[in-house]
């Protein structure tokens, strides 16, 4: 009897344990096919790119197969990093995943910041959220963990001491906040910490400030800044970062997500942040929109990407999420096209489906998404996913989803209707900008083609941020040209308390698993029950469970 802790990776009909040991899956962990089920969905995962290799890290799984549920849970957490080939054709039913075991004292988490350097070759997890609100043993609260690369997909993950400036409380260990790697640095935005995230404090409390890992110096630091365009802009959770490399600069753009602690206060898509960040002297900005109606409502834990056309534009891809409100919650199947500078609406012929708390990755012309729930009811685990093994793959250039990555199909390029708008009109927007806007993408592009003639590209000048719809299951209409832009907004007045965030905890508390070698879930015997992992939506606040749901969260009772 193997003791083995529950890695929750779904079979064919059956729950499959991993981490068995090299005699089963090789070497490398590598396995024989199948460690992710049929139809179970999957959520709460992070994602990165590294080399031939796409990895998946932390989140959860559910336990329904075939309408049944396994166990007396409904979902469990993956304590195994997964990773996919990027440099070989694959279908969802095909592709080989290959498993990478925890360290010694790692665990299983949501929502971390994942970032991967190519020049070490080497993953780093920040951050995250313990599943069922479990706290972190004395001395593994923090921890930036860092998976060593083989190139073959395998690797062997271990721990990187942190400075002084962590234990004594200057950086929190934070949970569900904009994450990117860009610059070789990380940033994790915003977020919240609790004792799940090894802050301990009987409340939730918003992160403030920008957590960057120096990749070359080693060095962890929290900027808060005085220039952040308001108090709320370094509070955000929920929300997305995508680092844009097309400029002199590296520019963070942050889109969506939630204000500060107000639960009515969730960011406009038409309204994203740009953080300049250059080390010297990182400086927030924004815009805001003011005309056209072809723009992204109200949304957080969607996903998001970024890719560089071949004609100077840059693409942000952005997919699915939710919104709360009075009304319950709204799951959206759209993907948007934010483009620099051009709106449009585009049809795609290809269905998508409404999810929400998933995660995604550009990897050449496709967007490759993991994971994701249809709604946040307690029923959410037993809905089977649409897609097989809960992979979604969408061709950024056709733009239409599909069953089969092929890396053959070439680099990504700007779809036909985004070049077709940029033939059809000559925008140049730079008259809409004020001063410190105008500066971060004139000035960004004007040094590069000055120096570099192979760098210049035809076609409407770099301007302001813009997008566009691509329609899911419903008739979609085509009409493009309709385009908006945005302008500096006034700072808000920044709020002089800060709202704290109740936490919800549940009772039960994790079981350690034994099954005979070979044997498959269905057989096991559970000598205590683990506990029930959900994924209660953003903040795991239960809205929905409170008869006072719908008040502001500084109004709701269980605040008082």
């Amino acid at each position: 009897m193997l003791p083995l802790r529950l890695s929750v990776l779904l079979g064919r009909y059956s729950l499959l344990v991993l981490g068995v040991g090299a005699g089963v899956f090789g070497q490398t962990g590598e396995d024989s096919f199948g460690l992710i089920g049929t139809h179970q969905r999957m959520s709460g995962q992070s994602v990165a790119v590294l080399g031939d290799h796409l990895y998946i890290e932390g989140g959860q799984v559910s336990t329904w197969v075939n309408g049944k549920r396994q166990f007396p849970q409904n979902a469990l957490e993956i304590n195994k990093t997964l990773s996919m080939p990027i440099n070989t054709k694959w279908t969802k039913k095909d592709v080989k995943l290959t498993e990478i075991p925890y360290a010694d004292g790692m665990r299983s988490v949501k929502l971390a910041g994942l970032w991967a350097n190519e020049r070490t070759k080497s993953v780093y997890r920040w951050g995250g959220e313990l599943h069922r609100k479990e706290q972190f043993e004395v001395g593994h609260e923090m921890k930036l963990h860092v998976l060593e690369t083989d190139g073959k997909g395998g690797g062997h993950w271990t721990s990187k001491s942190l400075p002084q400036s962590v234990s004594s409380g200057e950086i929190k260990s934070n949970s569900f906040g904009a994450s990117t790697f860009c610059d070789d640095r990380g940033f994790y935005i915003g977020g919240f910490s609790s004792n799940s995230t090894g802050d301990y404090r009987q409340m939730e409390m918003p992160s403030p400030g920008v957590v960057t890992y120096n990749m070359d110096t080693g060095d962890l630091s929290n900027t808060t800044s005085s220039t952040a365009v308001s108090l709320h802009d370094e509070n955000i959770w929920g929300g997305k970062a995508v680092c844009v490399t097309a400029f002199k600069r590296p520019l963070v753009i942050v889109l969506g997500g939630f204000d500060g602690t107000h639960r009515d206060n969730v960011r406009d898509l038409g309204e994203p942040i740009v953080y300049d960040a250059s080390p010297a002297s990182p400086k927030w900005h924004s815009q805001q929109r003011a005309i056209g109606d072809s723009i992204p409502g109200k949304r957080f834990a969607f996903c998001a990407v970024g890719a560089q056309g071949r004609n100077g534009t840059y693409e942000i891809f952005i997919y699915g999420g939710t919104l709360k409100d009075g009304k319950g919650d709204t799951f959206y199947s759209d993907v948007w096209i934010l483009s620099l500078p051009a709106s449009f609406k585009a049809d795609s012929t290809s269905t998508s489906f409404r999810r929400g708390h998933l995660a995604c990755a550009a990897v050449g012309r496709y967007m490759i998404t993991i994971g994701g729930t249809s709604n946040d009811s307690p029923d959410k685990w037993k809905e089977d996913d649409p897609w097989f093994r809960a992979i979604g793959v969408f061709d950024m250039v056709e733009m239409k989803w599909t069953e089969d990555f092929d890396p053959s199909k070439g680099d990504y390029d700007s779809p036909s209707d985004v070049k077709n708008w940029y033939q059809k009109n000559n925008v140049d927007a730079y008259g809409l900008y004020d001063d410190s806007i105008r500066d971060l993408f004139i000035n960004a592009s004007s040094d590069s083609n000055d120096n570099n003639d192979d760098n210049k590209h035809d076609g409407a000048p770099l301007g302001p941020i813009v997008g566009g719809v691509i329609g899911g299951v419903a008739l979609v209409l085509l009409a493009i040209g309709s385009f908006w832009f945005f302008r500096r907004r006034r700072r808000r007045a920044q709020d002089e308390e800060r709202q704290c965030i109740n936490l919800a905890t549940l009772p039960d508390q994790p079981t350690e698993m034994n099954a005979p070698h070979g044997a498959s879930y269905d057989n096991l015997k559970v000598p205590s029950p683990p506990k029930l992992a959900e994924m209660e939506g953003c903040t795991d606040l239960n809205l929905g469970d409170n008869e006072d749901s719908d008040r502001p969260l500084n109004q709701r009772a269980e605040l008082a």
